[in-house]
């Protein structure tokens, strides 16, 4: 479960928008405890009521911030995210 000074982290964040916003909160709800994400983008995308490339784009968008990380250590499947632990 991510924690409220992340939320609050994220949600200042002065290169975000609310699109990016809405895809941060909906990969939440895919994370574990350990701060691992696993959705394919369609699903979140279907769920969000967004089209897939706006979920791409903000997935690419907390990337390129530093939100989002890929696996180091490749321990989930290929392309798995992870939250980065100052925002987790």
């Amino acid at each position: 479960m991510i924690g409220h000074r992340g939320w609050v982290r994220v949600a200042r964040h002065p290169d975000l928008a609310g699109r990016d916003l809405r895809v941060f909160l909906g990969l939440c709800s895919y994370c574990d405890r350990a701060g691992y994400i696993q959705v394919f983008q369609k699903d979140l995308a279907e769920e969000l009521g967004m089209y897939e490339q706006h979920v791409s784009n903000a997935v690419t968008q907390l990337r390129k911030v530093g939100i989002l990380l890929r696996d180091p250590h490749k321990k989930r499947r290929k392309g798995s995210l992870y939250i980065h632990p100052d925002y987790f």
